[in-house]
C-alpha cells in the first residue's frame, strides 16, 4: 500500500501564492524606514493658490503621512516614515492636496522592494502618475518626482 504524505512535492507550503508564512495580526518579518527627501516638478493643476502638500504611503492595510508643507511645489519633507512590511507585497506612493474639507490626490505611484538588498540605504527617484492603473505599468502622463531614501532591515 503507497501512502500519499506529500502529493504535491513541487510546491512548498511557504511558496504558495495563497499562503502567507506569518498570520494576519502576527507582526510582519521586515522593517522599512522610507525617508522622504523633497518632491520635484509638481505640476499644480489641481492646486488652489494655497497649497499644502503631504506624501501618504500605503502598504497592506497600513498607511504613514508626512506633515503638510504650505505654498510650495516644490517642497522638502526631510521626514523619516517607519513601517512593517511583507517584501512581496508593493508599497503605494501618493502625494496630496490637503484641503479644507478633503484632501485630493495629485499623483500615484508604486514601489516594488524585491529588486532592494536587505540592510542597505538605497536612493530612489520615483515618478508619480495621474492614476494608480499608469502608475503600476509605468507609463503615463508624470505629474511629479518623489526623492526618497530607503533602508530595509529584519525585526
Amino acid at each position: 500500500m503507497y501512502i500519499m504524505y506529500n502529493y504535491r512535492p513541487h510546491i512548498k507550503p511557504y511558496h504558495r501564492p495563497y499562503h502567507r508564512p506569518y498570520h494576519r495580526h502576527q507582526q510582519l518579518p521586515y522593517r522599512c524606514i522610507i525617508g522622504v527627501i523633497d518632491g520635484s516638478s509638481i505640476k499644480t493643476t489641481k492646486m488652489s493658490a494655497s497649497t499644502s502638500l503631504f506624501v501618504e504611503i500605503k502598504h497592506d492595510t497600513t498607511s504613514v503621512k508626512t506633515f503638510s508643507i504650505t505654498n510650495n511645489t516644490s517642497p522638502k519633507w526631510d521626514t523619516n516614515l517607519s513601517l512593517n512590511i511583507d517584501i512581496t507585497r508593493p508599497i503605494y506612493i501618493t502625494i496630496n492636496h490637503e484641503g479644507y474639507l478633503f484632501n485630493s490626490i495629485i499623483g500615484h505611484g508604486v514601489f516594488n522592494l524585491e529588486s532592494l538588498v536587505i540592510n542597505r540605504h538605497f536612493f530612489k527617484k520615483i515618478a508619480l502618475f495621474e492614476t494608480e492603473r499608469e502608475a503600476q505599468s509605468n507609463v503615463g502622463n508624470i505629474i511629479a518626482y518623489l526623492n526618497l531614501d530607503i533602508i530595509i532591515y529584519n525585526t
